[in-house]
């Protein structure tokens, strides 16, 4: 994952910057931003014209993967150098439209981190507006530590 500065596409709000995730879908599917600010969390994208569904809103799907991106990547910035996760389950609940150039953020809260599994809970907004509330459990990819005790 980098930061990079981008000359083409979308321009992000002040205060943020692009993120790329190293991963032709991810990569595809946003982009994605994050805060200048080191300090700060968060996530956000703004929709574009490929988002967009029939009725000029942003596609259910495109607003799962960014509640799945969202929900994951606060759990990926836990150990330096980034956490390797896979999603086990995600539930969204759209309670609002996203329309063509709002800015969406998400708002991350880790409820349990155990081991091996955490469980995430969030919404993703834009301004005022709630467009979805979601909740994920995760596995995370933590190398196993080595077995001193000669049993498997």
């Amino acid at each position: 994952m980098a930061t990079a500065p981008d000359e083409s596409g979308p321009r992000p709000e002040p205060g943020w910057k692009r993120v790329r995730f190293g991963t032709p879908f991810l990569d595809s599917s946003g982009p994605y931003f994050v805060p200048e600010d080191a300090g700060q969390r968060g996530l956000a994208m703004r929709v574009l014209p490929d988002h967009v569904n029939y009725v000029s809103a942003a596609h259910g799907g495109v607003l799962a993967t960014f509640a799945d991106v969202a929900l994951s990547y606060q759990l990926f910035l836990l150990e330096p150098g980034g956490l390797p996760i896979t999603t086990i389950s995600m539930a969204v609940n759209y309670l609002a439209p996203g329309k063509l150039d709002d800015w969406l953020m998400s708002e991350v809260r880790i409820d349990r981190l155990g081991g091996k599994i955490a469980h995430t809970s969030g919404r993703l907004f834009s301004g005022d507006t709630t467009l979805m509330t979601m909740t994920g459990v995760y596995n995370l990819l933590r190398p196993r530590a080595p077995n001193t005790t000669g049993k498997d």
